[in-house]
């Protein structure tokens, strides 16, 4: 439209006076539709920065919230800085379960070999003391 315009201005002022004068009435008429359009996309924009503007008077102040949001960032950075302290600590005592649950084994272990060994000690024991009373009884009967 804006081109349109400036093309029949520009025929316009190429016109003879007495021609020029005909001519003007569908220019000033186009000008007028134009400046009619502008006004009513100049309103229509006006009345949606209105209702804008009055949808965020109307909205609460954001501020608060974005401390709150803040605030709570950082206390879930902190937590996240715990938590990862605590998995450590956690593995840390797993392995260290572990240690104890292998030296529990271990300890099992050689409390069953010990009592292997005192069976062991005692069948050999009984087994010296039933071969030193036959001996004994060997002899004294050799010496009666």
């Amino acid at each position: 439209s804006r081109k349109n315009l400036a093309k029949i201005t520009k025929e316009l002022g190429a016109l003879k006076p007495a021609e020029r004068l005909k001519a003007v009435r569908p220019v000033i008429r186009a000008y007028q539709k134009e400046i009619d359009n502008l006004t009513q996309r100049s309103t229509f924009s006006e009345n949606g920065l209105i209702s804008v503007y009055k949808a965020l008077c109307d909205a609460p102040d954001p501020g608060k919230y974005l401390e709150m949001a803040v605030a709570k960032s950082k206390k879930l950075r902190k937590s996240e800085k715990e938590m990862v302290m605590i998995k450590g600590k956690l593995q840390r005592y797993e392995d260290e379960f572990k240690g104890l649950k292998n030296q529990e084994v271990t300890v099992k272990t050689l409390k069953e070999q010990n009592q292997e060994f005192l069976r062991k000690l005692e069948e050999l024991r009984e087994s010296a003391k039933a071969r030193e009373q036959q001996l004994v009884a060997k002899e004294s009967k050799e010496l009666n």
